[in-house]
């Protein structure tokens, strides 16, 4: 079944934990936006400044920054 924005997390935990995987902005941010989901607004915005940390020039992390800190 799709939509299970706390599965993903669990998925994206583990890929974090691999090396290779911890510099991966699209991984950041799709934990950022599941955790969005989940109304986690600081655990998203956290994610989202993990991305940008990585790569200043990500739009969308920026975009979905300001929405979790609208919200």
């Amino acid at each position: 079944e799709l939509n299970q924005p706390l599965e993903a997390l669990e998925c994206f935990n583990k890929m974090i934990n691999v090396k290779k995987y911890q510099r991966n902005t699209k991984l950041y941010f799709l934990k950022g936006m599941s955790h969005y989901k989940l109304n986690q607004q600081y655990e998203a915005l956290e994610c989202f400044n993990n991305v940008l940390k990585i790569d200043v020039n990500y739009s969308s992390a920026y975009f979905n920054k300001g929405n979790s800190l609208y919200k």
